[in-house]
């Protein structure tokens, strides 16, 4: 989990970075731009948060006893 968070981390840094550098194609066959790559990592990651949830559920162990979304 400490990885992922590190990993994480340096997404946001690298989203928060210029427009030029946003817009810099890094993959030339598809035309995928750094900006991209981004909206598709947040999509993947968002679609496993959803599936942690739906497993927790199921298991009966979401929502947390607490009410807060924790882990």
């Amino acid at each position: 989990m400490a990885l992922f968070q590190t990993n994480l981390a340096q997404l946001a840094t690298l989203a928060d970075a210029r427009a030029s550098t946003l817009s810099r194609i890094v993959h030339k066959r598809s035309g995928k731009t750094v900006e991209g790559v981004l909206w598709e990592l947040a999509l993947h990651n968002s679609y496993h948060c959803g599936q942690i949830v739906q497993l927790r559920h199921g298991l009966g162990a979401w929502p947390p006893a607490g009410g807060a979304p924790t882990w």
